[in-house]
């Protein structure tokens, strides 16, 4: 069954990777290759999913056996094991005491959306700055922007200005290296020597040190991987295809990309296989309008961000930063159950094993709520507190909002009561 999510993700889409791997000399094994990598992404992806449920069966402890159970609805959505983890929460909420009870899940993406899509630049193109930014930012997205050192200093005069203007207004600036070298044939030394001046450089240039990292040609091994674990929060590959929800590993995040001959229709394609797995769909753009590796015209680019905004009530278009922090936070975070009354819910959202400071990423969390809740308050910390309007759903009524892991207790309070049956419609998160 999870074989067939892989199946749509775009065939024809391997070309333009294959030849940009093919300039590093790495070849891709042809389409079959590709394709049967991709299968393999998410069966890996299902697998963590089973093992969790696993773990879920020798826990004796029901309050913690759901909170293992909601984790596997999370992080691995849309898999045989998120199948039967609802089967299994269901049986478990019945059979637990009567009177007021805790369940919150983290939501898969940012507002409740369905899949994640991230645009992501290489290699510091002027154009990239005079037309994608325009495109973008007229449809309220921010980009990933991952430069090379070498390409502003050496072919841009050393400018970093407009750069720094970008970070400002909310893009990621990126590392992709100082000199886009083949990491895979570097010493270790040398490999760091790349990655850790690359971000030195660009923290005094930019104000602030990459979080995430493209590998030059998309190439990579384990080796090259271990080093990127020490400085970076994520990294992006090659491969075509959409990432699973939780990507089995975080430092080999594919990507799609376009190229010359690339149909605005098989780019498109791949927002839709986004949607239809729930993953999340990476783009991996170069040159635009005769400028960069493989350009494209304008008016392409302008319709293929028309087809992302036009689905942006079920797509969470985010930088790669944002939606790696969201993944990360999303796995590690635990809730702490303070009180449970029949007005109101307080809790922590704890993540101990990853850096606060960096991680910072608010979540989107589902919250059950009585059947007579109809608004509530919800405080974070010292933050301002702001209303949510709780939804009919399914199984009774819920409530979404975000919270910032780590960010102090929260506090969901009923303001208004109302029995009402709503049909339910997209989280609204985050309401004044």
């Amino acid at each position: 069954m999870l074989v067939l999510l892989c199946l749509p993700l775009g065939i024809s889409a391997q070309e333009p990777v294959r030849a940009y791997r093919a300039e590093a000399g790495v070849g891709e094994g042809g389409i079959e290759g590709v394709l049967a990598r991709g299968r393999g992404w998410w069966r890996d992806y299902a697998k963590k999913g089973e093992e969790l449920l696993a773990e879920a069966g020798l826990i004796h402890d029901p309050i913690e056996r759901i909170h293992i159970l909601r984790k596997i609805l999370s992080c691995y959505p849309q898999t045989p094991a998120a199948e039967q983890a609802r089967v299994e929460l269901r049986g478990l909420v019945t059979a637990q005491p009567h009177g007021p009870q805790l369940h919150v899940t983290v939501c898969p993406w940012k507002d409740n959306k369905e899949a994640a899509v991230s645009l992501t630049f290489d290699d510091a193109v002027p154009h990239q700055i005079k037309y994608h930014v325009p495109l973008m930012e007229e449809r309220g997205f921010r980009g990933t922007f991952f430069v090379f050192v070498n390409a502003i200093e050496r072919g841009q005069g050393d400018n970093w200005e407009p750069w720094a203007e970008l970070a400002q207004r909310g893009h990621e600036i990126g590392a992709h290296t100082v000199s886009h070298p083949r990491l895979v044939e570097l010493s270790d030394e040398k490999i760091k020597r790349e990655l850790e001046e690359s971000n030195r450089i660009i923290g005094e240039r930019i104000g602030a040190v990459p979080l995430t990292l493209a590998y030059p040609y998309a190439q990579h091994n384990e080796r090259v991987r271990r080093i990127a674990r020490g400085l970076y929060i994520s990294a992006r590959s090659g491969s075509s295809t959409v990432a699973p929800p939780t990507p089995v590993d975080l430092y080999d995040v594919p990507s799609f990309v376009p190229a010359t001959n690339t149909s605005l229709s098989e780019m498109n394609s791949w927002v839709d296989a986004a949607l239809q797995t729930g993953g999340w769909m990476v783009d991996m753009i170069h040159g635009i309008e005769g400028q960069g590796w493989q350009p494209i015209p304008r008016e392409r680019y302008e319709a293929h961000f028309d087809y992302l905004a036009e689905r942006e009530d079920r797509l969470w278009v985010a930088t790669y930063a944002e939606v790696a922090k969201y993944i990360r936070e999303r796995e590690a975070a635990v809730v702490d159950t303070i009180e449970v009354g029949k007005d109101r819910a307080v809790f922590e959202l704890l993540m101990s094993d990853l850096d606060g400071g960096i991680c910072d990423e608010p979540l989107t969390l589902r919250l059950e709520v009585p059947f007579d809740w109809a608004v509530v308050t919800v405080e974070q910390g010292e933050s301002i507190s702001r209303e949510a309007r709780c939804l009919a759903e399914e199984h009774g009524k819920v409530v979404y909002f975000d919270a910032v892991p780590n960010g102090g207790e929260i506090m969901v309070e009923v303001v208004e009561r109302g029995v009402q049956i709503q049909e339910p419609r997209e989280a609204e998160v985050g309401e004044e």
